[in-house]
């Protein structure tokens, strides 16, 4: 009883809710980063699309041509593209579960200052934070996702993930 007032959520809640929204997760937005990634990789080479996806500014100062950005610029790049394709794949198999959600939310925050700041994409698409406007997408859209991966980050991976697996064979702490 005294867990409840304090706000515990018990082990078996924790595990559903951490199981209900790696399912929503992975129903709803993995197949959005999957498909993002997918441009930005060819067998195990970056594409111009990443570049131009990430950097957008700097592409253009460079006349579209990857070759002519410097080394900080193409681990960026690197960097961001396999950060959209792991952490994504970790959430739903609940590995990593805390720190693959933490790491969602900065990709996350990152992909809409590029979208919003260097894309240039319109304000009627990017919208108010928590207008009533339905199609104004990115702010209150990307909010939601944030939400979902934060409480994963609170919740962990619960009893069906890696995370749980992993942690059957680890010592017993003294």
């Amino acid at each position: 009883m005294r867990a409840a007032a304090s706000g515990a959520v018990s082990p078996a809640l924790g595990s559903a809710l951490s199981l209900g929204l790696r399912l929503v997760f992975a129903l709803s937005l993995l197949p959005f980063f999957l498909a993002s990634v997918a441009t930005q990789i060819d067998g195990f080479m970056l594409t111009d699309q990443a570049y131009f996806l990430i950097l957008p500014q700097y592409m253009e100062a460079v006349a579209f041509d990857p070759a002519q950005i410097s080394w900080p610029g193409h681990l960026y790049v690197a960097l961001g593209t396999l950060a959209e394709a792991v952490l994504p794949v970790l959430l739903v198999l609940g590995l990593a579960t805390r720190a693959a959600a933490l790491g969602m939310v900065l990709f996350i925050v990152v992909m809409s200052v590029t979208d919003i700041w260097f894309h240039g994409v319109p304000d009627a698409v990017v919208g108010a934070l928590l207008d009533p406007d339905p199609y104004a997408l990115i702010l209150d859209q990307r909010l939601i996702w944030c939400a979902l991966l934060s409480a994963l980050a609170v919740v962990g991976g619960g009893r069906v993930s890696f995370d749980a697996l992993i942690g059957r064979f680890r010592p017993a702490s003294r």
